[in-house]
């Protein structure tokens, strides 16, 4: 999706009258949350890395999203990140990088969501996804944000911090991924290994055809604030029985507020 971050150049943070009201904290500009001053607001939104949507391959990040990483790279060791799901999937893979429709029939969103944060989507958007055609519907799929020491990027340790981004996932027939979001202090991990399980997503009741709106997430982060480490968030897909399992994550955010 486009960046909507600034209005007429000024960054949202910056603003501090619509229509001559002063805005507070928190308060929406075009459905984004102003910070407060000074605020940690990182956002990844895929747009400007390259499209690959085979399910054979991999998404390669690259600059400002080049700290992500996906597949054996994010395990420790190489190997099986493990099986959260308890079906008979072991082997590890990566996720794809999709614009538009994804190349799986019936399964999928017709785009990134859209520059309005209402859900839509952009059909020339951008966002990352498991490609269900060709080995991936029974494979774990992991893929790993950069690394951030919340403690030293927040602006305020006591303000809450919260994991935010877009979810699709709807599939025709059949049972499609789960999600599993992990936290780790380390920059390679396993399911068994990992700091702790923050959310398991298993009801996509939500999605019922391509066109489905996306479906904002939030996962409070606020157990990590004040820990000098440097944290990575683990996005796993796991449990599909059905190539129809084109799970897709929009705009990734790491929010102070």
């Amino acid at each position: 999706m486009a960046d909507i971050s600034k209005v007429n150049g000024v960054a949202i943070a910056n603003i501090s009258k619509v229509i001559g009201r002063t805005l507070a904290t928190n308060d929406k500009v075009i459905g984004v949350t102003k910070p407060a001053t000074g605020a940690m607001n990182i956002l990844y939104d895929f747009e400007n890395q390259n499209v690959q949507e085979n399910g054979g391959a991999d998404w390669s990040p690259s600059g400002d999203h080049s700290d992500w990483a996906t597949d054996t790279a994010v395990v420790t060791g190489g190997g099986s990140w493990g099986n959260p799901a308890g079906n008979s999937n072991t082997t590890t893979d990566g996720w794809n990088l999709g614009q538009g429709g994804t190349a799986s029939s019936g399964t999928g969103p017709n785009g990134g969501v859209h520059s309005d944060l209402n859900g839509t989507h952009d059909t020339s958007g951008k966002y990352m996804y498991v490609e269900g055609t060709g080995v991936k519907d029974d494979r774990v799929c992991v893929v790993r944000s950069p690394g951030i020491n919340f403690s030293t990027t927040m602006n305020n340790t006591g303000n809450n911090l919260d994991l935010k981004f877009w979810l699709h996932n709807f599939a025709s027939s059949g049972a499609t991924h789960n999600l599993y979001i992990y936290i780790d202090d380390t920059a390679t991990s396993t399911e068994a290994s990992a700091t702790a399980l923050l959310a398991s997503i298993t009801d996509f009741s939500a999605f019922s055809a391509n066109g489905s709106n996306w479906v904002q997430q939030t996962i409070s982060l606020n157990s990590y604030r004040t820990t000098n480490s440097t944290f990575y968030i683990y996005f796993v897909a796991d449990g599909a029985t059905t190539f129809r399992c084109d799970m897709a994550i929009d705009n990734v955010q790491f929010l102070e507020s």
